[in-house]
């Protein structure tokens, strides 16, 4: 199961320890993702944290 809801989390049981109040979790940024498609259209490499049921 992939996590959507929590920035930097690859499943809903992790979470991101603050060990400083230098950040908290108000900086961190919504969870993207990128997709790169070759040119001749053979091979998509996507990275990031894609929304559940795009690589189907």
């Amino acid at each position: 199961m992939v996590c959507t809801d929590k920035p930097l989390c690859g499943s809903p049981n992790q979470d991101v320890v603050f060990f400083s109040d230098r950040y908290s979790q108000e900086d961190l940024q919504p969870q993207g993702y990128e997709v790169t498609i070759s040119e001749n259209c053979a091979t998509a490499i996507i990275t990031g944290f894609p929304p559940a049921g795009i690589t189907d």
